[in-house]
């Protein structure tokens, strides 16, 4: 079956499916039907109170309504509605994607409500209400948006808050990371820029973490839009079938009583079912991924996600080692978390002729692990990658290779993958460590040094 075919037999394949596939460490026994543990998963979200306002403009064609506060002026929220109308429609029509979902009269009709403010956080998509009436989690959704922003934040935050809402309204149960990531991601559909390199910059400060993680505030989880950006390069189409595949996965609804929102399946159990055709599976693209931040910004970066050519964009190594350091045992300052990633670059400057260098990964055994090597070429791109399979149980994987005159620098991308149980929105309680011994090979003892 091709990745097209899994993409369109997901939704009915995963319902039967689901409640067998669940991870047991996670459930608890009820007496009638497993049900997840009451620490797990986000806590449900209480009905947002709406700003005080002065008046409201009302669209005649677009389920939308903006609201002034206080001091707002009016022409302001005249252009703030005409944005949000082009929004609504681009991402309706041209890119497929549902309305929000209505919110029964809150706001005088059963629009989503923009609430343009003097004051507040820069954009917020706050929760209005769970749904009590559909059969999995989604939710009506409100925004608030501040009046002082220059005009270019303004709409790309207004752009991003909407698309925000409608990812809560297909599905509410999404960790707030993810929530922020898509909703970067669908704003960039529509206004077509660059990612917002301070959000990617936050992202990329914090490698160890897992990208969809509890830990991640909005700016980060802003930045992890990247992973999204990254499937739309190399595997989706022009309709965003894989992408809207990890936003629909309509299976469980957290029950009336429940005080957290059990997010099942999350985003990779759907990306490992819609992966399980491809040659590496998912863990081959999230080691994608995870190469792919190591490189962002140089000419290596292939898929040019960040739009713009700045080496300051690319994951900080945790070691930089010259050839002439080797042997080294190379450790990292943090350990990861699953989906999180750790770079080591070995600078060829010093290296002889005709030389080659040897790696032996050790791993913590409880975690699974890929490891890519990435030999740099002097133009900055990326030479052939040398990459281990996954790395289970025994946490170890060896590999030698020739780093000939023309390669400046080897970059290795370490990933962790976490169990088999992985879950997006559950703290990890044991996280992995890694340890990297770099070697010389044979031939380099015997070979002169190359020309400077």
């Amino acid at each position: 079956m091709t990745l097209r075919a899994a993409l369109l037999s997901l939704l009915f394949a995963l319902a039967p499916a689901s409640a067998a596939a669940q991870p047991l460490g996670r459930l608890v026994e009820t007496g009638e039907a497993p049900w997840p543990d009451g620490a797990i998963g986000q806590v449900v979200p209480v009905d947002g109170v709406r700003p005080a306002t002065v008046g409201a403009l009302r669209s005649q064609r677009a389920l939308v309504s903006v609201h002034l506060g206080a001091g707002v002026e009016v022409a302001l929220a005249r252009e703030v509605l005409a944005w949000s109308e082009e929004a609504l429609d681009a991402l309706e029509f041209r890119h497929g994607f549902p309305a929000p979902l209505p919110d029964g009269h809150h706001g005088g009709d059963p629009t989503l409500d923009v609430y343009l403010t003097a004051d507040g956080a820069p954009a917020e998509t706050v929760v209005d209400a769970l749904d009590a009436t559909w059969i999995w989690d989604r939710a009506s959704a409100f925004v608030r948006l501040r009046a002082s922003l220059d005009r270019a934040a303004l709409r790309r935050s207004l752009v991003e808050a909407l698309a925000r809402a409608i990812v809560l309204g297909v599905k509410a149960d999404h960790p707030p990371a993810y929530v922020a990531a898509m909703g970067a991601a669908m704003g960039r559909m529509v206004t077509r820029e660059a990612p917002d390199l301070t959000a990617l910059r936050a992202f990329q400060a914090r490698p160890e973490r897992a990208f969809f993680g509890g830990e991640h505030g909005e700016l980060e989880g802003r930045g992890a839009s990247l992973f999204f950006d990254l499937l739309a390069a190399r595997w989706d189409d022009e309709n965003h079938k894989l992408v809207k595949g990890l936003l629909w996965s309509p299976v469980r609804r957290t029950p009336m009583e429940g005080v957290r929102l059990w997010d099942e399946p999350d985003v990779f159990d759907v990306a490992r079912r819609m992966f399980r055709d491809e040659p590496e599976g998912i863990e081959g693209a999230l080691m994608e991924f995870a190469s792919a931040r190591a490189v962002l910004g140089t000419a290596a970066d292939a898929y040019d996600l960040a739009g713009v050519r700045d080496a300051s964009l690319a994951v900080r190594p945790v070691r930089v080692v010259r050839y002439g350091e080797i042997p080294k045992w190379v450790t990292p300052t943090e350990m990861l978390e699953p989906t999180g990633c750790a770079t080591v670059v070995i600078d060829l400057d010093d290296a002889p002729l005709q030389a080659s260098m040897a790696l032996w990964f050790h791993g913590s055994p409880w975690q699974r692990w890929m490891v890519r090597a990435m030999r740099i070429g002097r133009d900055g791109l990326a030479a052939r990658e040398l990459a281990s399979p996954v790395i289970a149980p025994s946490g170890e994987w060896s590999l030698q290779m020739d780093v000939l005159d023309g390669y400046t620098r080897v970059v290795v991308v370490v990933l962790n993958l976490g169990d088999l149980g992985y879950e997006p929105d559950v703290p990890q309680s044991a996280n992995g460590f890694f340890a990297l011994n770099i070697g010389s090979g044979e031939r380099a003892a015997h070979a002169g040094r190359r020309p400077r």
